[in-house]
């Protein structure tokens, strides 16, 4: 009798115990936390940056770049970094239109964002 009435009280306890279980696999959860941090890490870093540091410099302080590309005009190495720092499709890939561009000249930081790119596109197609 007592073996019954023990698992009349356990039983109900064990079922409303699972029921306290929660468990979040949202495609926000972890993984967009994630990419807020590097989002905010990356714009607080650029906003440490200071006009004619080094490339390596740079490197060291942002880590590898999204994206990159390299231009040569006018005697002059164009590289420019592209870091993401915001949001704008929340499918899991980094695009370009969500990173900001970081402008060398020959190794010496001369610009970032949209006008710096832009000016520096202007230059290398002349």
């Amino acid at each position: 009798m007592q073996t019954i009435l023990k698992l009349a009280l356990v039983v109900p306890l064990m079922l409303s115990l699972a029921g306290c279980i929660y468990v979040n696999e949202s495609w926000e959860g972890t993984e967009d936390s994630n990419w807020q941090q590097r989002e905010r890490s990356n714009r607080e870093e650029i906003n440490r940056l200071v006009m004619g540091m080094e490339k390596q410099q740079v490197l060291i302080r942002m880590g590898q770049p999204d994206f990159s590309e390299a231009y040569q005009s006018e005697g002059s190495q164009f590289i420019v970094l592209f870091y993401r720092t915001h949001k704008v499709h929340s499918d899991g890939m980094t695009t370009r239109n969500e990173t900001t561009p970081l402008v060398f000249r020959d190794d010496e930081l001369i610009g970032w964002g949209d006008t710096a790119y832009h000016d520096v596109e202007a230059v290398a197609t002349r």
